[in-house]
Parts: structure tokens; sequence; C-alpha cells
């Protein structure tokens, strides 16, 4: 009796096994059938493709050999920038007179005095550097700032010009106050044009200092008038707009901007934090192969940065920072003549918009260097909402104030009348969880919310007006859309995005139609190995994450993957019961997205090999010049 009971339940759990599995299987293939997994497949496929390409050539670019063979610029024609033409460099020291002449230290830093940081050419003190170089046919002017280190004294700022028959002091300025950054009137050369000259940098004192000289170059002049402008608001969540279906108004100020420029639907960011994600925007590289995968990493000098292109084609480049992990400490002011750290002065709901990063410091500058063509970058903070129910309505009216900021950079460009000559691009670096799963955080892991972003641009002059653009684009298209509205010759820099020029203008629409947005997942714990990432694909959100959580879920803390309908389910809030089940596509989506890291992880490899730039950044080289000067005295 016992063991027909025993028979009659093991072929019962046998039968209800089978009848489970059957079930899984047709539930699978119902919720699939909605979803054209060999597109996916054929999609994933060429973007692997592509990225091993690119990691096969990677080895033969880097930032030196790339800058080098970007070429005249375009939009400002002949382009001499001091500090990169040290090798033609003569330079001595004046001494006592019974004393032979000696070779005087000096290269280039990134040099901070106050709160704002400068690509310098140094020298000590008593030293004068001379340059010798053919002028153009077209008139050129001088363009540079100065300043000392070092105690209190008189320090005599020169530059004299001398051809075959005579020579002129084109300009003198003598300083006693160390520490204070000073720029330049731009100097006239137009009355040396196509002449072989030398051009002498002199800096003389009695002291014991250290000259700066910020960004010289000699520029063309009356040449095509360009300004790019990328401003980026912290944490701000595309749906939290009405442009992008919010029902409230907290963003009136930029929807109304937008109606005469390009608006596009879904765009994707590269991370939810902002140090990874800024990294991918400046270089146009994944995280994976930039190697800045959460806010503890820094970007490697061996990387080309937009900033570094834009500054080498004779733009003057700026930032306004007030996130920490956007600026100095995570790698990002490489490229800037002008960084300017506002992390004390981050917005608030009620901060006045002075404070801001579009407030009086901005302005000043803008109008300050109105006649030059420029590259700015404006990075502005929202203040990460409370936890609790008052969570939605408090990130609103940041959102709103911050909003009311933005006007301020818009009306200032009218009033200088740059506005129809300048690209304006606004964009965030990440979303943030508002608390639909748990977490009050842009991070761990990131839905839909966290990495689907507003990306806006508005260039009167050259692009169309009120477009909107549905296919899926990402933030690393950025670097690649501002090198090619400036006409930069970019075959030998290494990018993974794609310039949306074309499709701003309906062209080429299957590939992008074609294409997956991809981001990566950070995680708090670099024991948990994995390939974490997501995939934008249609109206689908796949992701596989080392923190997972879903209200939805009870395999909360032990599943790693999650499929998402986008479009019904913009949030992520249920998991898609299909994919839950499937076996078969999760494993397919861990392989490809193991795949895709590595061959972006040759990137990286080819990169930590390549020749750096060696532009050092610490206060190592002023006590060692200062120290120099004492001996030599």
């Amino acid at each position: 009796m016992i063991r027909q009971l025993a028979k009659y339940f093991i072929g019962s759990l046998g039968a209800a096994l089978v009848s489970l599995a059957v079930a899984i299987v047709v539930l699978a293939m119902f919720n699939n059938s909605r979803f054209d997994g060999a597109t996916f497949s054929q999609r994933s496929e060429e973007l692997l493709k592509r990225t091993r390409d690119l990691a096969n050539e990677a080895p033969a670019f880097d930032a030196v050999s790339a800058e080098r063979s970007l070429g005249k610029s375009a939009v400002n024609g002949f382009c001499y920038r001091f500090d990169d033409h040290l090798d033609d460099c003569q330079a001595f020291v004046q001494t006592q007179s019974n004393s032979a002449p000696k070779e005087p230290q000096y290269g280039t830093a990134y040099r901070t005095l106050g709160h704002e940081m400068r690509k310098v050419l140094f020298a000590q003190t008593s030293s004068t550097l001379r340059f010798r170089l053919m002028l153009p046919e077209e008139p050129v002017k001088l363009h540079f700032g100065y300043s000392f280190i070092g105690r209190s004294g008189r320090v005599e700022f020169s530059v004299v010009i001398r051809g075959i028959s005579r020579g002129e002091r084109v300009f003198s300025s003598t300083v006693s106050r160390p520490g204070v950054w000073r720029d330049a009137p731009a100097v006239d050369l137009s009355g040396w044009a196509n002449r072989m000259v030398e051009i002498a940098l002199s800096a003389q004192s009695s002291g014991d200092q250290v000259a700066y000289w910020s960004s010289p170059v000699l520029l063309e002049t009356g040449k095509r008038n360009l300004n790019l402008i990328l401003a980026v608001e912290d944490g701000l969540r595309a749906d939290r707009m009405a442009t992008y279906g919010h029902d409230q108004i907290t963003t009136s100020v930029k929807d109304e901007w937008i109606n005469d420029g390009v608006l596009f639907e879904d765009a994707i960011a590269q991370a939810s934090a902002t140090r990874p994600s800024m990294a991918s925007i400046m270089t146009s590289l994944y995280p994976e192969a930039n190697g800045v995968l959460s806010n503890a990493d820094v970007l490697d000098d061996a990387y080309l940065t937009l900033a570094e292109v834009m500054r080498q084609q004779g733009f003057l480049t700026a930032a306004f920072v007030q996130n920490t992990n956007a600026g100095v400490e995570a790698g990002l002011y490489q490229g800037f003549d002008y960084f300017v750290d506002q992390s004390d002065s981050s917005d608030s709901a009620v901060s006045p918009c002075t404070n801001s990063v579009f407030g009086d410091e901005l302005q000043d500058w803008l109008r300050t260097h109105r006649r030059r063509n420029v590259f700015i970058y404006l990075h502005s903070t929202i203040p990460q909402p409370p936890q609790g129910p008052s969570a939605e309505g408090t990130y609103d009216l940041a959102i709103q104030h911050s909003d009311t900021c933005f006007k301020q950079l818009l009306i200032k460009l009218d009033d200088l009348e740059l506005s129809r000559n300048t690209l304006l691009t606004l964009i965030s670096d990440h979303g943030r969880d508002l608390g639909e799963h748990g977490e009050m955080s842009p991070y761990f892991p990131a839905f839909s919310p966290s990495i689907k972003v507003p990306l806006m641009m508005a260039f009167p002059n050259s692009f169309p007006q009120g477009v909107r653009i549905r296919e899926t684009v990402q933030l690393l298209d950025v670097m690649p859309t501002f090198l090619d509205v400036a006409n930069v010759y970019a075959k030998n820099v290494l990018m993974q995005g794609d310039p949306l020029k074309p499709l701003i203008w309906g062209e080429d629409r299957d590939h992008w139609d074609a294409r997956l947005g991809n981001s990566y997942q950070p995680t708090n714990n670099p024991d948990r190995s994995g390939p974490w990432g997501s995939v934008s694909f249609g109206s689908w959100y796949a992701m596989n994450s080392a923190l997972w959580s879903s209200p939805d879920s009870r395999l909360s803390g032990f599943q790693t993957t999650g499929v998402f309908n986008r479009e019904a389910d913009p949030i992520n809030t249920t998991q898609d019961r299909g994919f839950a089940l499937d076996y078969l596509f999760k494993k397919n989506f861990g392989e490809f997205l193991t795949q895709f890291q590595l061959e972006n992880l040759r990137i990286r490899m080819a990169f930590s090999e390549a020749p750096h730039t060696g532009t050092d950044h610490t206060a190592t080289v002023e006590q060692h010049l200062r120290e120099l000067n004492s001996q030599q005295r």
C-alpha cells in the first residue's frame, strides 16, 4: 500500500513538474512574442563587431598623436599654442653680469589660484622663453593670461617680437601681488604678417618666484564665429520635464527655448553615476573603455578629451562646475584653459541664481571673452530630495529653480549677440530614483529613470527648429557632434559615439533604428564581479545589476537580470514575466555583456600603454622651481 502511494505521489509530482515546465515555456513564448529576439541578436552582434574593430585599432591611437593629427582649424584658422611647441623653445635665465647664462626650468602644467585652474606655461622668474615661427599672411592676435607665485615683489612680464631687421615690445606689465590671475588685452600682430619672427616671453624679478603664462596662443582673426556650450544639470530626470511628458510645469524656460531647437526623446546616459557618465561624455568612450567605472575612479591623461580637441583647434575652453565628481578630482580638467570650481556654492531651491553656474562669474567671463570662439562646460547641481512622500515635490521645486537660473544664460547670450552663432546643448549626466524602487539615489541598480536623460540642442544658424527625434541616442554622441559642427578632422580620434547632425536632418535613419543604447551598471562592491550593464532597445530595457531590488520580486537580492517594457512601464516597477522565466535570454544577454566589456577592456589596455601628455597638476613643480631659483642666485 505504501509503495503504491509513493509511486502515485512520485508520478503525480513528475506530471505536475512537467506541466509547470510546459506552462513556463508557453508563458515565456507568449510574452516574448512581443519582442523580436532575432533583431536584438543582430543588433548586439553588430555592436560587438564595431567594438571589436575599435579594439583592434586602439593600439594605433593615443592622445598625443591624435591631437597632433587634427590639423588646421576650419573655424579658427591659424593657431599656434606656445605650450605645444616647447621642443622649439630656446630659454635662458638672466644671471649676474659676470655669470654665464643658465638654462631655466620650464614646462606646462595645470595650476589653481583661488578656485580657478588654468593650463599654464611656467618658468622661473628672470627667465626668457623664445619661440621662432613663420606668421601667416592672415592677421593674427596674441592672447594670454599671466600670474606668479612666491613671495611678494615686483615681477615684470613682457612680450617682444623680433624680425630680421627690427624688434618691438608689444606688451609690458609689472605686478607685485602673487596668486592672482590677470588677462592681457589681445595683442594685434597684423603688422608682422607673412614674416619669420621670434617671440620672447619674459618674466623678470629679483625675488624667488615662478611665472605663469596661461594659455598663450596666436590666433588668426576674422574667421567663422562659433561657440559651443555644454550645460549639464546633475541628476535631472527627463520625465520630470513637461516637454518630456511631466504633468507639472517645472521647466517652462527650457520648454520654450527648445521649441526653436532639437529635442531627443530617448537619450541614454552611459552610467548612473556622475564620474563615469561625464568621462564617457568627454571622451566618447564607454566607461569600460576609459576606465572610469565609479565615482572613485579618475580619467587617465592618456585619453583625448573633447576640451583638448577644441583647445587644439583654437577655441578658448572653460568650465564652471559645482560637482567635485565632475571636476579636477575626476580628471576632467584636461584641456580647459579655465576651470572654475564652484563646488562650495551648489544650487539649492532657495539660493540666488547669481550663485549658480549661470550667474555672475560666468556672465563676466562671457563678456570678457565675447570676441573669442569658445567651448564652455557648465555643470550645475540639483539637490538630492529627502526620503519620504515629499521627495517628488521637493525635487520638482529644485528643478524649477534651476530652470529659472538657466534663463540668465539665455538672456546673456542674447545681450552679447552670441545666440545665433552658439550651439547650446542641455543634458543631464544621469537621472535618479525617486523611491519607486525603495531608493532615493541615482545608483544601484540603474532602472530606466536613472539613465534616461534629457538631450536638447539649439543652434539657430545651423539646426532646424521644433524637431523631436524618437530614435535612441547616447550621451557619448555629444563629442562627435560637437567636432562635426566645428568641422574638425577627427579621423584619428578614437570615439564610440556617432555625430547627430545626420539624424537631426533625417538622414540614415536605418542606422539609428538598429542602434542599441548601452549603460554600465556601477556597483559599490568590487568583489561582486559580473557583466553588469543595461541595454535599451526599442520599447525594451534589459539590465544586469549586482544590486538588484524590485518591489514586485521575491528574488530581491538574488536575481541579477530584469527586463521591462519601457513604453508600458517607463519607471520599471513590474518586471516582464516572460523574460523573468526565460533562462535562454538571460544567458545570451549575460554573454553579450561579458563579451562587450571584454572588448572595451582591450581598448582600455591599449590606452594604458600609450604615451601620456605628462602635464603635471601637483604642487611639487612650484617648490622645485623656488628651490632652483634660490640656488642660482
